[in-house]
């Protein structure tokens, strides 16, 4: 029986030795989840304000890209037609015989 009684005794200290030892982590621990909740806090927020930059930057980059689009088109078509200047010259030429339109004498 004093088998049994030291048994009872010995958990019952055990279960007392848990709770202190439990109650001391969680007091020791708890700044440290303050600190990191913190943390994981200001890196959500830095994530939200690097999506919202990408996404602007998204936007700007396809306004760019439009507008380098409509410049270039701007520019290649005053230079195509201006390179069928000399074609279109010379089928003008061939087409029309200048002795004819030149004063006899």
């Amino acid at each position: 029986m004093i088998i049994v009684w030291i048994s009872v005794g010995l958990i019952v200290a055990s279960l007392v030795f848990f709770g202190i030892f439990a109650v001391r982590t969680m007091k020791e621990s708890k700044p440290v989840i303050t600190k990191m909740n913190a943390t994981v806090t200001r890196i959500k927020q830095q994530t939200e304000t690097i999506k919202t930059q990408t996404n602007h930057l998204t936007a700007t980059q396809a306004k760019i890209t439009e507008d380098i689009e409509y410049k270039k088109q701007a520019i290649n078509y005053p230079v195509n037609e201006a390179k069928q200047i000399v074609p279109r010259l010379k089928t003008l030429w061939a087409a029309t015989p200048f002795s004819s339109l030149m004063p006899k004498k």
